[in-house]
Formats: C-alpha cells, sequence, structure tokens
C-alpha cells in the first residue's frame, strides 16, 4: 500500500481470511483496512448470528399460528343478521352497497386505528416498563364480531391460550436440539412481575376504550338499518347483551 501509487484501494476479505487475520494479525489488518478507501468482508455467519428484535421462532409462529385462525374463521362464519332477515328484508343491502364497507373513509378509519394501537402498545410499554416491552395485545376481533359460533370462540380464546401456553413450554424448557434459547424463563419471569400485568391491562383498556365508546355512541346516535334489524332479532333484550359483550371483551 505504502509502495504503490494508486490513490485510493479497497479490500475483499472472506470469512476463513478475516478469521486468520483476526485470530493472528489483528494488528496488521487494522492497519491495512486504515489505509483502504473501503472494505468488504464477504462472510455470511455473523449476519446469521445476528440479536433479532424478537426470537425468530415467535416471529414465525406470529401470521402462522397466533393470528390467522381468528380472521379466517371470521372471514367464514361472520353474519351481521340471520339470513332469513336479510330474505325478507333485502333493503339491508343498501348499507353495502357500492362498496361502502371498502371506502376510503373505512380504509382511513382502520389505518389510523391500527397506527394508533401500536403507538399506545409501543410507548406504553416503553413508559410503563422501560426497555422491557414483550407485551401483547388481543381483543379487537372480538369487538367486531357480530355471530358467535363455536369456532369463533375456539380460535378467538384459544389463539390467546395458546400463545400463553406455547410460551410457557417453549421457554420454560431447556431444549437439546436449539443452540441458543434467548426466550428460556423469560416469559416465566415476565407473568411473575405484577408491573406487568398492570401494564398489559393499562395498554389494552387505553387501546380499546375509543372503540368501544364509538361502539356505543353510533349505534344509539346514528344505527344503519342492519344495527336496527339486529335488535329484532334479537328481542327487546338485545341491545344490552351487545354492550355486555362488548364491556366483557374489554375488560379482558
Amino acid at each position: 500500500l505504502k509502495e504503490d501509487h494508486v490513490i485510493q484501494h479497497g479490500l475483499v476479505v472472506d470469512g476463513a481470511s478475516l478469521s486468520l487475520a483476526l485470530r493472528e494479525h489483528e494488528k496488521l489488518f487494522m492497519e491495512v483496512c486504515k489505509n483502504c478507501s473501503a472494505v468488504l468482508c464477504c462472510r455470511m455467519a455473523p449476519l446469521q448470528k445476528a440479536k433479532t428484535l424478537y426470537d425468530s421462532v415467535y416471529l414465525t409462529l406470529y401470521n402462522i399460528c397466533f393470528t390467522s385462525l381468528p380472521i379466517l374463521v371470521y372471514s367464514l362464519f361472520e353474519q351481521l343478521v340471520h339470513p332469513d332477515i336479510l330474505q325478507s328484508k333485502p333493503g339491508l343491502y343498501r348499507d353495502i352497497s357500492k362498496n361502502s364497507l371498502l371506502s376510503f373513509r373505512t380504509f382511513l378509519y382502520w389505518t389510523l386505528l391500527g397506527f394508533s394501537h401500536a403507538f399506545v402498545f409501543f410507548f406504553g410499554s416503553y413508559i410503563l416498563m422501560g426497555e422491557d416491552t414483550t407485551l401483547m395485545g388481543n381483543g379487537q376481533l372480538a369487538l367486531e364480531t357480530q355471530f358467535w359460533t363455536w369456532m369463533n370462540h375456539f380460535v378467538t380464546w384459544g389463539s390467546i391460550a395458546f400463545y400463553f401456553i406455547f410460551s410457557l413450554f417453549y421457554g420454560g424448557i431447556i431444549w437439546p436440539f436449539l443452540h441458543t434459547q434467548d426466550m428460556y424463563f423469560v416469559f416465566v419471569q415476565l407473568l411473575s412481575s405484577g408491573s406487568a400485568w398492570f401494564a398489559i391491562i393499562i395498554i389494552i383498556i387505553t387501546c380499546l376504550f375509543p372503540d368501544v365508546v364509538k361502539k356505543v355512541v353510533y349505534r344509539h346516535l346514528c344505527p344503519t338499518s342492519t344495527q336496527k334489524s339486529q335488535v329484532i332479532m334479537g328481542g327487546a333484550k338485545a341491545p344490552t347483551t351487545k354492550y355486555l359483550k362488548i364491556l366483557v371483551v374489554f375488560f379482558f
């Protein structure tokens, strides 16, 4: 490098050479790097061993097991009103005419709702628990479900139960076939903390409270034809029952 008249130099080193250089010629290697304009290390092992924010098993199972089934069952079994009511009152289809449920206003509402929930969960966890943000939230889908079947109950509450059971099982045992277990005893330690439970309850209530208020106010002040039919279908006690369900899910 000192004898060469080229103004700029670049260094490309593979994994084996890098290991040898750092192990036996660290000072010389660092001196060479300082005299180079660019240094490229072609080594994939450090990238494969990098410390992701969440455990890879949770990242893999989140969309596969923890959240997919409730959405799938909701899309297949949800009914705003009974089919017999729809046949006797075809005018109810006006509530969804011209893709009203897919309008930009609806899209904007759900987008802002998602951002607000993410904001509350992230900063709420950060404020209440410092750097420990291992919290989970659920319940929004339960607020939107009108037609409850055993399948809805099973996958909605079962997904929450499965998350806790899996976390206790996965993090409570030393598995010999795993190279690293970053989540070992983490979940057990979390559940043994009173501040963690307090933070979970406060954050969930903060997230869902505006949704509950919006549903109750809209149903009282400007109910749609579909919502009026739900009251007729369920009888005089239907509104009270619906609000009680919402409150139960809200506090759950």
